[in-house]
């Protein structure tokens, strides 16, 4: 009994308490992902691509609406969320839940670096990289950006294993991870890969090593077994795919601000250098953390150049944060999401600069920590808005879809949507794709006119009279609001 006592009044050491932080991220993360609803345009979109892909067996070509090939993105993603849905289902959770699998595999990449070395330093650089909003965000959100940073994340620690322990499993899994990168995002995971790789080799020296190192001929078959099978199905099935891709989606978007080859969305021109302010943002809670230790420790910019040339690990995460932000700043395109393959070195630089000093401060560890958990409470906390607000920050149809299928007689079949517009792609998803849209008078009226039980859905903000057939046959069911912009009204017939 008294061995009891004493274990509990026993203080919980610095590591205890940073894996108990990472513990109550990861229960936030996997609530709010389960609850909150799929929202407008791109979350939902691409679960509606992997959904319709486990319904149909198409797995060469993401469709939109079961007719329009999506080819702005490469599959991975897409099958990883189709497949959860082929086993477990069809739910907001499950069509996450690639990205929380991916998210768990880049920080085990992650916190592999330290840990037999030093495990608190490598449970640091997890719950730094955990908590980064960003990184937050991406670990439970419909996105192809998870298998990114997995991809981009392990070819970074294969190499420097490669470099430093000379195992050539390590220069097969480098390559698997290219591989992997080409079907995640394209080319561009090349380039962010390799070309942080050799600015760092260039910054220390080191072609030799990487030269004798390195498996080239058989870690090439590798990357072009795991990617250009995918690659040359797409453009046999749609001559003018690599085209598209390749010199639109990447080279058109990356070279010209007012790019109009987008099918899908559109350009996102922000002032260049941009990229280096989402990155900052991007690390928050513990960037001002970061910063206090920097300031502290009275570090100049010749000093840490020194640092970077006397240490090969430091100068090497530095290169794989410098690179791709530079290489976005010249970008006349970018958005948030592209700062994310940055995080995982940047976690990794502030455990190595920052875990003895938190060790040892125990004020600023306070602080770090408490600032680590907010970032959970604040996602459960816009969870929440969701059910209590949805007319602030809603953007999903759920909420109709679900008075649609609970209203409806088993005659009707599609829920209709009286506009010009597509039908938003939560309704798609949430409607198991048993949806319609159309504005042309005579055929609405043919729709009304049969003897099954129809409804309708209006956007009020879109102000589309109906035609006069319409004026006697539809009454109100239920009126919803979505965001601040957006009310809608079921009817039916």
């Amino acid at each position: 009994m008294e061995l009891i006592q004493k274990t509990i009044a026993k203080p919980l050491s610095f590591e205890t308490k940073v894996i108990l932080t990472c513990l109550f991220l990861l229960l936030c993360r996997v609530l709010c992902m389960s609850l909150m609803p799929l929202n407008d345009s791109t979350e939902a979109r691409y679960a509606e691509i992997a959904r319709e892909m486990a319904e149909t067996g198409q797995w060469i070509t993401p469709m939109l609406d079961y007719t329009t090939p999506f080819l702005g993105k490469p599959p991975l993603s897409f099958w990883l969320t189709a497949g959860a849905m082929k086993v477990f289902g069809l739910s907001e959770g499950i069509a996450r839940l690639s990205s929380l699998v991916l998210s768990i595999f880049t920080l085990v990449c992650v916190g592999s670096v330290y840990y037999r070395k030093n495990s608190t330093k490598a449970w640091v650089a997890v719950l730094a990289l955990a908590s980064s909003v960003f990184f937050f965000i991406d670990a439970g959100a419909v996105m192809t950006d998870p298998a990114l940073i997995f991809s981009t994340t392990l070819a970074m620690v294969a190499f420097w294993q490669v470099m430093t322990k000379k195992r050539a499993r390590d220069s097969h899994l480098y390559f698997v991870a290219l591989g992997l990168g080409l079907l995640a995002k394209g080319p561009v995971a090349l380039v962010l890969t390799v070309g942080s790789v050799l600015l760092w080799v260039a910054f220390q020296n080191q072609w030799r090593d990487m030269y004798q190192n390195i498996r080239w001929g058989c870690g090439i078959f590798i990357t072009t077994a795991i990617a250009l099978p995918w690659y040359l199905l797409a453009e046999i099935h749609h001559p003018g795919f690599l085209n598209y891709f390749i010199l639109g989606e990447h080279l058109g978007r990356y070279l010209q601000s007012s790019w109009q080859g987008d099918k899908y969305g559109y350009v996102h021109a922000v002032p260049q250098g941009m990229i280096w302010l989402y990155a900052l943002a991007g690390t928050f809670p513990w960037t001002p953390v970061a910063i206090h230790g920097f300031l502290s420790r009275n570090n100049t910019l010749k000093t840490l150049f020194s640092t970077l040339k006397s240490s090969a690990w430091l100068s090497y995460l530095v290169a794989f944060i410098v690179f791709p932000l530079m290489f976005f700043s010249f970008s006349k395109n970018i958005i948030y999401t592209y700062a994310f393959p940055v995080l995982p070195p940047l976690a990794l630089l502030f455990s190595e600069l920052m875990t003895k000093q938190l060790s040892q401060d125990f004020r600023l560890q306070k602080i770090w920590l408490m600032l680590s958990a907010c970032v959970g409470i604040a996602f459960l906390a816009v969870t929440w808005c969701f059910f209590a607000h949805p007319e602030l920050i809603s953007k999903s149809q759920k909420d109709i879809v679900r008075a649609w299928n609970i209203k409806k007689d088993p005659s009707s079949q599609h829920l209709y949507y009286w506009s010009q517009k597509k039908v938003p792609y939560s309704a798609w998803f949430y409607a198991r794709g048993h949806v319609a849209s159309g504005a042309d008078a005579v055929g609405f009226c043919g729709l009304l006119s049969q003897p099954e039980k129809n409804y309708v859905v209006v956007n009020v903000r879109e102000s589309l009279p109906f035609p006069a057939c319409a004026d006697a046959k539809l009454q109100v069911i239920q009126t919803f609001s979505v965001g601040k912009k957006s009310n809608y009204i079921l009817y039916s017939t």
